[in-house]
């Protein structure tokens, strides 16, 4: 079973200590501050009897008004006149009487709430602390990231608007190639499938060939004749033959 638990009868706290006097009439209980005895003389001076004969202050205003003569703490000993004996008296008296105070509420006081208060949100205050580190981080990162992007985004345009003047440089230039190319093949004629003989005479054979739909061209007339590497490796025909004439007048012969 759990310790049986009192109250003061002065300020119904709980005596949580063995500090506390016990009424030797009502036999109630008051803790040494509502029965008005220093700690010092309680626990020094007082000996078991006076603790054993102490009466509160409410059984005490109860009591016939005397001389308090027969009060228990009261030292008999040791007297040798009237007015020893008047102090002593009165000094005893003090002792036992308890001054009724204002009961206090049993409520803490604001500086331990305080410290209560500040030691159960210490972990909260902590937490806090590092959410906001951690949000000045991340909003760090958030500000170099938007950067980084407006910088890539930029890079990007440019690099597209590049793209496109590049783009038309090149078809620009793909055309004017195409043209040179062809200006510098007017004087060229290409024959295919002719067949391929061993040790050949290509310049003969131009002119043979020639021969039979009535074109009669002067040896010459032909500055270089060549047959040109195939496209598709496959396939059975034999190479072309580009022959280059002097000039286009010889072609439209």
């Amino acid at each position: 079973m759990p310790p049986v638990q009192f109250s003061c009868g002065g300020c119904h706290r709980k005596l949580l200590t063995s500090d506390f006097l016990k009424c030797n009439i009502c036999s109630k209980k008051y803790d040494i501050e509502c029965a008005s005895v220093p700690i010092q003389h309680f626990k020094n001076a007082m000996t078991r009897d006076e603790k054993s004969q102490w009466v509160c202050h409410e059984c005490m205003s109860k009591l016939p008004k005397t001389n308090n003569a027969n009060t228990p703490v009261r030292s008999i000993q040791n007297i040798s006149t009237d007015n020893l004996a008047q102090s002593t008296q009165s000094d005893t008296t003090r002792e036992n009487v308890t001054i009724r105070r204002p009961v206090p509420k049993a409520v803490s006081t604001p500086t331990s709430d305080g410290q209560i208060l500040n030691k159960e949100l210490l972990p909260i205050k902590t937490e806090l602390q590092e959410f906001r580190a951690s949000l000045d981080f991340f909003n760090n990162k958030y500000e170099e990231i938007k950067n980084d992007m407006s910088g890539l985004v930029k890079e990007n345009y440019e690099l597209s608007r590049d793209s496109l003047k590049l783009k038309s440089t090149v078809e620009e230039l793909s055309y004017r190639l195409n043209n040179t190319e062809q200006y510098l093949r007017d004087n060229n004629l290409e024959f295919h499938g002719v067949p391929k003989h061993h040790n050949e005479n290509l310049r003969s054979l131009l002119i043979q060939c020639a021969s039979v739909i009535g074109l009669r061209p002067k040896d010459d007339d032909i500055t270089n004749c060549v047959r040109v590497a195939k496209l598709n490796k496959d396939n059975k025909m034999a190479r072309s033959i580009t022959v280059k004439f002097r000039n286009v007048e010889c072609v439209r012969i």
